[in-house]
């Protein structure tokens, strides 16, 4: 008695050739699509990083004001706390936004009004993160007065020039 081995239709063999030689290209193409969104000059990555950081922060300021017209409406506590929570991760993806930022600096020479500004964000998501933990459960009076602060010392600091 002979032992054949063990016969694999062609058309396995058809289809498994055709998903191995698919799955090289697809990792090729999103190796390439990666590279051609995180810049691969250190100069570029932190400006892109800090670019990051100011759509969050003005993400994080149209929250504020968010916050501010819907305690001006007196909509329900559940509303107000989701603006809180709304606030609070915009002010921790800032954070991170920045720290991603400073990760890159060793690895470039960044101007003083870069530096500045990443100060002046790091600035914001703090004051936003106080504001959060020391107004979520005031009463609403309280909690308007403060984001009236708030609001307008970010106007003020917004006003200043970002370069």
């Amino acid at each position: 008695m002979t032992c054949a081995a063990p016969r694999v239709p062609p058309a396995l063999c058809q289809f498994l050739l055709i998903a191995i030689c698919a799955g090289l290209t697809g990792c090729t193409s999103i190796y390439h699509r990666t590279w051609d969104k995180f810049p691969p000059e250190a100069d570029d990555e932190l400006a892109m990083r800090v670019s990051e950081a100011r759509a969050t922060a003005r993400l994080g300021h149209e929250a504020v004001a968010r916050l501010s017209a819907d305690l001006d409406r007196e909509v329900s506590p559940e509303t107000i706390q989701v603006d809180f929570d709304r606030i609070e991760m915009l002010a921790l993806e800032l954070q991170r936004h920045l720290l991603s930022a400073r990760d890159v600096m060793p690895q470039t020479t960044p101007g003083p009004s870069l530096i500045a500004e990443m100060d002046r964000l790091q600035q914001r998501s703090e004051s936003w993160l106080r504001f959060v933990h020391a107004c979520r459960h005031a009463d609403a009076a309280t909690q308007a007065r403060q984001i009236r602060a708030l609001l307008s010392a970010g106007d003020a600091k917004s006003a200043a020039p970002a370069r």
